[in-house]
């Protein structure tokens, strides 16, 4: 799942009841709500963060993972069992060069090479 939070603290406490309901494993957020130094609501899971508050990559804490992060994103390596896949979350704005996010993603592509991956962009 991907999401837009906008900073908003009753969006996280929506999310945290999604999340229990429909047992979810990975989830894309722009924009977490953050208290105490934290992206609020989400127990028992793994948050990956670049730049506290504008993006994050939570992933289920029974997964084994591994992240690579730079300027315009965020990309982690998630395995559960046998199964494996890397997700990345690209941020783009209005302000940045697009030869630069393209620049990025190629890296991505180039790391995972041929294994399952799925990319979020987010404006």
């Amino acid at each position: 799942m991907q999401l837009n939070c906008q900073n908003a603290y009753g969006v996280m406490c929506d999310l945290r009841n999604v999340v229990k309901e429909k047992d979810m494993n990975v989830l894309a957020l722009q924009e977490p709500y953050i208290s105490n130094g934290r992206v609020y609501g989400l127990l028992k899971m793994r948050v990956y963060m670049k730049n506290r508050g504008g993006k994050a990559i939570v992933a289920n804490n029974t997964m084994s993972v591994a992240s690579y992060m730079e300027e315009h994103g965020m990309c982690v390596w998630m395995k559960m069992g046998n199964r494996e896949i890397y997700v990345c979350f690209v941020y783009c704005s209005f302000s940045m060069p697009m030869k630069s996010i393209i620049e990025y993603i190629r890296k991505v592509v180039n790391i995972v090479r041929g294994k399952p991956l799925l990319m979020y962009l987010g404006v």
